[in-house]
């Protein structure tokens, strides 16, 4: 059994700790770090570490009992339907029960609106939905902006990665004159399982990860908006690499109802969202959609990993490249090193979603692959049926 005990708050300087220790997990204790002028926000209870525990505990396979207090509506659906849920889009997960020492209903809704944001194209078009909008009501626009640090910096250099996104990200977020709560926390390392259990990857779990910092701050939060990554067309629930596809149902399960969790954005497509991020005033200069830690380039972006080549094939499909170059957001020159590859990408049947989108755009605007990049997108189809008709079984002749 994985036992978590009664969470405890401490000033550290400047910020305010909210710790747990642990018994049965890979880690001896939890904690979660925010700035100390926001304490007022910080919740008693142990709702944060029961969304931010129950997957490490489901794919160990083994019960979760929380010391202290737990919502009663989010321990019904932490034992019931979200586990249903998650274990339909990664089955590897077991069924657990998850108990407290007590529990208590929903306290009341704080006034606030929280929404991560990244920097990247999807926090772009949230931005513009639910605050520059001028058609967004009082009740749905921002309040109160999080940076988050549960995983998506990576591991060993992460806290100087999520230190420089911060940095970048209050520079961004200047215009809108809102406060950026920079969350920091050692969840990660609750979900290094060792060898036997493997390591439960950031993409599977990043929605109760982020999940987990709502409930940290619900006393003062009635709603808090998550940027979708998924247009409504791909969203499903069964196996799969992500729970990207199933986060609107899953962070409906993991709200209460005094704290609603909402995926918001699934009705654009990339290429739609990528049109409204250009159209966010200072969004040509802080741009981040990039993937890589580390890279020599002069430009925000390696421009090179299938994040950023999406993110500029796109843009200039559209005909808004030029001032994101002239920005220095992204460096030409190493863009069109690695444009091709990313063309015979494009051009394969077995595209992702988000790839498809932009092949389409492509047919809309009349644009023409090069004919080496046909050619390899070619070969390359051949390469993988080769590849796929030596791995099929040989089957035995029968005797008639």
């Amino acid at each position: 059994m994985l036992v978590v005990d009664q969470p405890r708050t401490a000033g550290v300087g400047t910020r305010l700790r909210v710790t747990t220790r642990l018994a049965g997990a890979a880690v001896d204790e939890l904690w979660f770090e925010v700035p100390r002028h926001v304490e007022d926000m910080v919740t008693r209870r142990s709702d944060p570490f029961a969304v931010a525990l129950v997957l490490p505990a489901m794919r160990l396979g083994v019960d979760l009992h929380l010391h202290g207090v737990v919502t009663d509506e989010l321990l019904l659906r932490l034992n019931h339907e979200y586990q249903h849920l998650h274990r339909s889009a990664f089955p590897q997960y077991r069924a657990i029960t998850v108990t407290s020492d007590d529990v208590a209903p929903p306290e009341a809704a704080g006034p606030g609106v929280a929404a991560g944001f990244s920097g990247g194209v999807d926090s772009y078009a949230l931005l513009h939905d639910y605050f520059l909008d001028e058609d967004c009501p009082p009740s749905l626009r921002v309040t109160h902006w999080l940076f988050n640090n549960v995983g998506s910096h990576g591991a060993g250099k992460a806290d100087a990665l999520f230190t420089r996104r911060l940095s970048d990200v209050r520079h961004a977020l200047e215009p809108t004159r809102l406060p950026v709560i920079d969350v920091d926390s050692n969840v990660d390392a609750a979900y290094q399982l060792g060898r036997r259990h493997g390591h439960t990857a950031f993409l599977q779990t990043h929605t109760a990860r982020n999940a987990a910092v709502a409930h940290l701050l619900a006393p003062g939060l009635g709603l808090w908006l998550y940027a979708s990554s998924s247009h409504y067309r791909h969203m499903h629930v069964r196996p799969s690499s992500t729970s990207s596809p199933s986060e609107s149902i899953g962070l409906q399960l993991l709200s209460t109802s005094s704290l609603q969790l909402r995926s918001v954005g699934g009705e654009y497509t990339r290429v739609d969202k990528t049109r409204v991020m250009a159209d966010v005033p200072d969004a040509v200069n802080h741009l981040d959609v990039c993937i890589r830690e580390e890279f020599d380039a002069p430009s925000t972006n390696c421009s090179a990993c299938f994040k950023c080549l999406r993110t500029i094939y796109a843009l200039e499909l559209l005909g808004l490249a030029p001032p994101f170059f002239a920005a220095g957001t992204f460096d030409y020159r190493t863009y069109a090193e690695a444009k091709e590859d990313y063309e015979v990408t494009l051009l394969t049947p077995e595209a992702a979603p988000l790839e498809r989108e932009i092949r389409q755009l492509a047919g809309e605007v009349g644009h023409s692959f090069s004919l080496r990049s046909r050619a390899r997108a070619v070969l390359a189809r051949m390469q993988a049926k080769v590849r796929r008709m030596v791995s099929l079984p040989i089957r035995p002749l029968r005797r008639r």
